[in-house]
């Protein structure tokens, strides 16, 4: 993945802050990625591209909330 695709999934999410929140990194790290100054390695893309595509849901499961679905009964 290059650093422009890392940001155009990364902007999907919103802020370098909010994306550096919910995949559990520093801010600094994704600013390093988008600007290529660090490699974006296989599991950094996947995480990025996952995060993206099930925005908006992600943050509530980050939290520790699972979705109404898989809650135990």
């Amino acid at each position: 993945m290059t650093p422009t695709e890392y940001r155009t999934h990364r902007e999907t999410i919103g802020t370098q802050a909010a994306a550096a929140r919910n995949l559990g990194v520093a801010r600094s790290t994704v600013i390093r990625r988008e600007d290529g100054s660090m490699p974006i390695t296989t599991e950094a893309a996947l995480a990025v591209m996952a995060l993206a595509l099930h925005w908006p849901s992600v943050p509530q499961i980050a939290k520790g909330k699972a979705p109404a679905k898989a809650r135990a009964k």
